[in-house]
């Protein structure tokens, strides 16, 4: 039941709890990530400095369309504007050079440009609460989109190994929880109630750390698992620290 209210259920109800704060509280969105780079179509590269979301604007925009290795154009522009009701984005101070077959080059400038790419402003601003909105289905779906542009997946691909990893860690803290009190103790259930508390506040923070270290490392060539299955392992190793202590006092509890 947990299952399946953690892959389906949940993301259902957030859906409406998201709509509500943003039409009521959580009405502006800030973008503080810096060095956006999106892959908006095969080939096609796509950089922001920074990100205004609020004026539909990226400052220090770079855009290059390759074909196969080799590098066909490079624009270069001070900021690129949005306009939603044209769905074309307007650049400023625009920089263009084109690479010919023979290898020369040609080099432009314009004051202003208006040029439609396959691209929206929301690509760079979308809410972290969105992911959660999601059924898991559309979850992949989403990881496989934002992998396709470029951007990081790691916090996306914990939070979908998490939705099976966390309902089974019931069942650890359940063994865990029947091994401890098995024992009887002098003083009634104090020891057993404190043991709960910290063993449970352990099993928190140690699934906090890790995911942590999860998302932000950086996966050597020589390592043997690659960034993916890194993540997967990740999510689910308090589990298995935990069923490990779980067992041990399994054997260690009076039969």
């Amino acid at each position: 039941m947990s299952l399946c209210i953690s892959h389906w259920v949940v993301p259902r109800a957030n859906g409406q709890k998201l709509a509500f704060e943003q039409a009521y509280v959580h009405t502006s969105v800030h973008v503080q990530d810096k060095n956006l780079y999106r892959e908006v179509a095969p080939g096609t590269i796509v950089y922001f400095r920074s990100v205004n979301y609020q004026r539909a604007t990226g400052y220090k925009f770079q855009f290059e369309r390759w074909e196969g290795n080799e590098l066909k154009q490079r624009m270069l522009a001070a900021k690129a504007t949005f306009l939603p009701q044209d769905s074309v984005w307007r650049l400023v101070n625009v920089g263009v050079r084109d690479f010919r077959p023979d290898g020369s080059q040609h080099h432009r400038f314009l004051s202003r440009l208006d040029t439609a790419l396959v691209m929206r402003i929301d690509d760079f601003a979308e809410r972290n609460e969105v992911v959660a909105t999601m059924p898991t289905g559309e979850l992949r779906t989403y990881i496989a989109e934002v992998k396709q542009r470029g951007a990081d997946t790691s916090n996306l691909e914990l939070v979908l190994h998490g939705r099976t990893a966390t309902p089974f860690a019931m069942l650890v803290m359940t063994l865990i929880g029947v091994s401890i009190a098995a024992r009887r103790l002098r003083g009634g259930l104090g020891l057993h109630l404190f043991a709960a508390v910290l063993i449970g506040f352990t099993f928190v923070f140690a699934s906090k750390v890790i995911s942590v270290w999860a998302a932000a490392v950086v996966v050597p060539s020589w390592f043997p698992m690659n960034e993916p299955t890194l993540r997967l392992v990740a999510a689910w190793l308090p589990n298995l620290l935990f069923t490990a202590l779980g067992g041990w006092l399994y054997v260690k509890a009076p039969k």
